[in-house]
């Protein structure tokens, strides 16, 4: 009885994370391609404030830029947690600006949504 309650165990949590539930949503890529309002307004603000250096993709157009698109992983791309993004967008990095007092955070979470679109 005991082996048969971990085999469950175990082929449930197989189930589990080959299913994308405990998957944090910033480690997922977005499948939609639906452009609303507010994504919109991230692919403008992109494209006025971060383009310049991240490039087109948000892979990065300059030595030294981290890439932000999906292949960056967690470490500098849209694998980060969109609270730790949004904080790191309003204070600026190394060689970014900080946007607190241009963006508003509404402003820097369509940014972070609009990239998660990109392949």
């Amino acid at each position: 009885m005991r082996i048969s309650i971990w085999a469950f165990l175990i082929s449930l949590a197989i189930f589990w994370v080959g299913s994308g539930i405990f998957i944090p949503p910033a480690w997922s890529q977005s499948t939609t391609k639906e452009i609303g309002p507010g994504l919109k307004t991230g692919k403008q603000n992109y494209a006025q404030y971060c383009a310049r250096c991240h490039g087109a993709t948000g892979r990065g157009s300059m030595a030294g830029v981290p890439d932000l698109s999906w292949r960056g992983g967690k470490a500098n791309g849209l694998g980060q947690f969109e609270e730790h993004l949004q904080n790191r967008i309003l204070a600026g990095g190394k060689l970014c600006p900080a946007y607190q007092g241009i963006l508003t955070s509404d402003e820097v979470r369509d940014v972070i949504h609009f990239l998660r679109m990109l392949p």
